[in-house]
């Protein structure tokens, strides 16, 4: 199966970028550019590397990485890059990273969003409970980030493992 071409990159991230400026003349400029590379495991430990031209393989890792980087000439207030995590994957636990101050949050459904998302289960007595949910069954990460500077860049990544 050739993950790489069931998934698009341009399709596996939507972001929001949601800036405040005082002045018209002065404003934030913030790119994000959105990269893919394969996480492979030697003696154990990881390394991530270009994705192989026959693409990403089931029971392999994908690494997605956002980079933004803030051009403008004031500082971008109160913004959030998105990743999606593709159908056939799943989001690999603690594999959120951000190379920046952010809090990072998840969804289930692409609506509702938490850093512990929960998901109401019937008990054999027949009642509901909320329990927290299998980081497998995450839809996307997002990252809210209260300030990138003038001239700042971040970056923030994340892995699936292909189904």
């Amino acid at each position: 199966m050739r993950f790489s071409s069931l998934i698009p990159a341009s399709a596996a991230l939507t972001a929001a970028v949601f800036c405040c400026s005082i002045a018209a003349q002065a404003r934030p400029n913030v790119k994000l550019v959105l990269s893919s590379s394969a996480v492979v495991f030697h003696d154990g430990k990881p390394s991530v590397v270009p994705l192989p031209p026959e693409g990403i393989k089931r029971g392999e890792r994908l690494r997605y990485t956002i980079v933004a980087s803030n051009s403008g000439d004031r500082a971008a207030l109160q913004f959030e890059p998105v990743g999606h995590i593709p159908a056939g994957a799943a989001f690999v636990t603690n594999s959120a990273f951000s190379s920046i101050d952010a809090s990072v949050e998840y969804t289930l459904d692409g609506i509702t969003w938490s850093a512990r998302p929960t998901t109401s289960v019937k008990e054999p007595n027949g009642r509901i409970v909320k329990k927290l949910a299998d980081p497998s069954n995450y839809r996307a990460v997002r990252w809210t980030v209260t300030q990138l500077g003038v001239r700042q860049t971040a970056t923030f990544s994340y892995e699936v493992h292909v189904k």
